[in-house]
């Protein structure tokens, strides 16, 4: 009976981590992620600390290990790192709710776990160690892929907030939605009267602001969109392989390159590859006067538009030393070899316009943490995934000049975004206030051969969009190359596909803003007080009450 009683008490979490992953991109399913912390959140709501401990373990097992099973690609072991830490941080808003909820013992208590749990997501989101995929948010996003008009306003009411709040703001309303359910079924439990239905009236106000929040940012692009002003992008997906060799200097794919830049600068105004669409060094062998080097820096040229071209780029300095011989400082003059992810803008001539150097490289992907203090680390890791990146310092606005057909030169200030960075809210608010008015997207998900892992990185980047009204170009490898409005409507092209997507984007104005733009995460840090100042005072109510 005893077996039966703790199967019983952990089913819960089994069952909010197998309705957790059937929320997320690729197998979501519309408005699940409204209800999947329930069970969990019940028990931690009921249970002891170390019970919520433990069941924090098997909702990590059946909702983590299916989400980020991709991650296995890159090393069986990798999973496993990744796991570990995401097992703490999930277990962290629980635990806290189950030792809140022993000392103020009211359903009143469960309102602390939205901000609980948009504090962990934060802290999961930050800094050069972060994972800032899979947030609750990224649950609601159903709305991108239907044109039907009805429940695109409902998928999408809650993801609207993100232009006032933020990623972490609409993760708080979804985590709030799933309290507020549980509250509802406690009350009707207890008692049944009209006050009993505060939490449904509560859920059901966010949905319908929102509802209008949403239908108001269709009204307006629809209208900005008509007198503003467009430009073509042409996005380049060639479908290589990430794991071919580097510095291999191959003109099969050069070719293949050329063909897709080509075909898509018939309908194109601006071209955009996706990430490291070419595996050398392209300047370098250029300034030595390598063919290769020179054929692909000659690709505007080629197709007389301006082209987005990124790769490893490598910069050379020397550096003078002394070594003591003898008594003697002998000066030794050493090269310096340094390797950048790089995006370079060549107007239609060919000539560089500006570069930009990725800022936020990732770890145990670009740069090696502990590498000073692990032995061979550094070695391994570059066995893996290809080599060490040295970091930029600064972000850079692209000024492009595109020549529509029979008509003017326009500039548009577009933000060239390389791989992961378009999952940082910061990023977007910056180049936002720094006067951009597109985002350029260049990564390459291919690593993980995974419809999967590239929905979840899509749906992600999405919601910079929501944030800063502002629209999205992607440009990918291997897929989801795509163009997100911000009305939320996307076009795509089908992943795992040697291919190009040309699309017409409204350029908004550069000093678009919206409330996020202007306060960034600054609704995410007052949640994050804010529960913190809840949750004593839960404590100190109690006290009070007890003496």
């Amino acid at each position: 009976m005893e077996r039966l009683r703790t199967f019983y008490r952990y089913s819960f979490w089994l069952v909010s981590g197998v309705m957790l992953y059937f929320s997320f991109p690729d197998k979501g399913v519309p408005f699940l992620g409204l209800v999947a912390l329930i069970p969990s959140i019940y028990r931690s709501y009921r249970d002891g600390y170390i019970s919520t401990f433990l069941g924090s373990f098997v909702l990590t097992i059946f909702f983590w290990t299916p989400t980020i099973n991709w991650f296995s690609s890159f090393h069986p072991l990798a999973i496993l790192g990744i796991l570990i830490p995401l097992y703490l941080y999930t277990a962290l808003p629980f635990v806290a709710l189950s030792v809140i909820s022993k000392v103020y013992r009211k359903s009143i208590s469960l309102l602390t776990f939205p901000f609980l749990w948009v504090g962990m997501e934060f802290l999961r989101g930050s800094g050069f160690w972060s994972l800032p995929l899979i947030y609750l948010a990224h649950t609601q996003y159903h709305f991108m892929f239907s044109d039907n008009l009805v429940f695109k306003l409902i998928n999408g009411a809650i993801p609207s907030y993100a232009n006032m709040v933020g990623v972490f703001g609409v993760s708080f309303l979804v985590a709030t939605v799933n309290v507020l359910i549980l509250i509802q079924i406690v009350e009707f439990r207890e008692k049944m009267s009209v006050r009993s239905f505060w939490p449904s009236a509560v859920v059901l106000g966010i949905i319908v602001i929102g509802m209008i929040n949403f239908h108001s940012i269709i009204n307006w692009y629809s209208e900005e969109s008509t007198k503003g002003t467009k430009v073509s992008f042409g996005l380049i997906q060639p479908n290589f392989s990430p794991w071919d060799k580097l510095l291999a200097g191959d003109f099969e794919k050069l070719n293949e390159v050329e063909e897709l830049f080509y075909k898509a600068s018939k309908e194109a105004d601006i071209l955009v590859s996706c990430e490291s669409i070419l595996r050398d060094p392209v300047n370098y062998y250029y300034s030595k006067g390598y063919t290769f080097g020179i054929e692909a820096l000659n690709i505007p040229r080629m197709v007389k538009k301006p082209v987005i071209l990124t790769f490893p780029y490598l910069e050379v300095s020397t550096t003078n030393t002394f070594v003591n011989i003898r008594g003697k400082k002998i000066p030794i003059n050493q090269e310096v070899y340094n390797y950048y992810n790089a995006a370079l803008l060549l107007d239609e001539k060919g000539k560089e316009i500006a570069k930009y150097f990725k800022v936020h490289t990732v770890p145990f992907g670009e740069w090696t943490p502990f590498a000073e203090y692990v032995p061979y680390l550094k070695e391994i890791i570059n066995e893996i995934v290809g080599g060490e990146l040295t970091p930029g310092k600064e972000f850079t606005i692209f000024a492009i000049k595109a020549k529509k057909v029979g008509g003017p030169t326009i500039t548009v200030n577009a933000a060239p975004i390389i791989c992961f960075e378009d999952l940082y809210p910061y990023i977007a608010q910056r180049y936002s206030l720094m006067g951009s008015q597109i985002f350029v997207n260049m990564t390459n998900d291919g690593w993980a051969n995974s419809i999967k892992s590239q929905m979840q990185h899509l749906v992600a980047a999405a919601y910079r969009v929501f944030e800063t009204g502002r629209p999205l170009i992607r440009a990918t490898n291997t897929g989801t190359t795509a163009i997100i409005y911000p009305d939320m409507k996307i076009k795509k092209i089908e992943d795992f596909k040697k291919s190009y997507l040309v699309g017409d984007v409204y350029i908004p104005d550069s000093k678009l803003s919206t409330v996020f733009t202007k306060f960034g995460s600054t609704f995410t840090n007052v949640l994050i007080v804010l529960g913190f100042v809840f949750s004593i005072f839960l404590g100190c109510f109690k006290i009070s009450l007890t003496k």
